[in-house]
């Protein structure tokens, strides 16, 4: 072999060598599954929408049956269930005291329970319908709703007063979420673009401009110096919030992204439309674990959440089921 044929093959070993080397991804199968049903004993046609309590003692889930249930997740049943006048529960949250749970729904109602007992405190009307999604801001006294509408409203937990109404980039609006110290709100939807406000002044810090699709998950990491984005492009993208610059973008993968979770600084749950979660390394860029066995998901993975605590993800889907799942290291 000549010295120009040796360089070449060197060269070409450094530059693949990743590639070459590189670890195929596990397969990782779920702790536990659950078939949900209502109380009629018929199936729930779709889990949306998912979340821990703070201590990590209840897990909220609500779905299109207009049904919300606080899950003990120790024993894996449903300790409390109620149905007011919600429609599609499309979106729920605990307040980070533990003593509120937020609801909303498609039909534009809010409703403020008490997170231990279920009981109904507030209700309110959104003036306009289809709330898609709710977050708490970090302390507990404040949270956002938004959805097909222009208009993202932030209220007061405390009296449900609306404390400041801003406007998103474009409709349909189905992902947002605050930074982990509340200083920043994301919300993204149809448009594709990103639009973050500083939460305590409604001032537009950011607009992200990602590839032209809508977007259907936000995830911030813990220390708030990354936010990911997925939707119905190719690509999921991570954003520095320091600089407002795009920092990653993970390779291509087979179904649409519709829910995003950090289990770990480094550490990306993302759940698609072709019935995975995957499992990303941001150090390598690189998925490192996935659930596409046969003992996990047969629908699209519509909701994610962590207990980083019991380093516990629990996911919601299409096809009826919430599954649990310990997180690969």
């Amino acid at each position: 072999m000549s010295t120009q044929v040796k360089s070449f093959v060197f060269l070409f070993l450094i530059l693949s060598g990743s590639a070459l080397f590189a670890q195929p991804p596990i397969s990782i199968t779920p702790a536990d599954v659950i078939k949900l049903y209502n109380s009629a004993q018929e199936t729930v046609p779709v889990i949306t929408s998912l979340d821990f309590d703070p201590s990590g003692k209840l897990l909220a889930m609500g779905g299109d049956n207009h049904l919300v249930r606080l899950w003990d997740v120790a024993a894996r049943r449903s300790q409390i269930e109620f149905r007011e006048q919600l429609d599609w529960v499309r979106g729920l949250a605990f307040s980070d005291d533990q003593t509120h749970l937020v609801i909303v729904g498609q039909d534009g109602q809010i409703e403020v329970h008490n997170a231990q007992t279920g009981s109904l405190i507030r209700r309110m009307q959104n003036k306009e319908r289809g709330m898609q999604a709710i977050a708490f801001r970090p302390g507990g006294k404040e949270f956002a709703v938004c959805g097909f509408p222009t208009t993202v409203t932030i209220y007061q937990i405390a009296t449900g007063q609306v404390v400041r109404t801003l406007q998103a980039h474009g409709t349909s609006n189905r992902a947002m979420r605050f930074s982990p110290d509340g200083t920043l709100l994301a919300v993204a939807g149809r448009t594709g673009i990103v639009r973050i406000w500083n939460a305590g002044t409604g001032e537009v810090v950011y607009e992200l401009s990602g590839d032209g699709r809508r977007v259907n998950a936000l995830a911030f990491n813990a220390s708030g110096t990354r936010l990911a984005v997925g939707g119905d492009g190719p690509n999921i993208t991570l954003w520095n919030m320091s600089t407002g610059k795009r920092s990653i973008v993970l390779p291509e993968r087979t179904g649409k992204t519709f829910s995003l979770e950090f289990c770990g600084e480094n550490l990306l749950a993302s759940g698609e439309s072709d019935n995975t979660i995957r499992f990303w390394d941001l150090n390598s860029k690189t998925y490192i674990a996935d659930t596409a066995g046969p003992d996990g998901h047969r629908g699209t993975i519509a909701a994610l959440v962590y207990d980083p605590k019991k380093n516990l993800l629990a996911s919601g889907s299409f096809d009826t089921t919430v599954c649990f799942w310990h997180v690969p290291k």
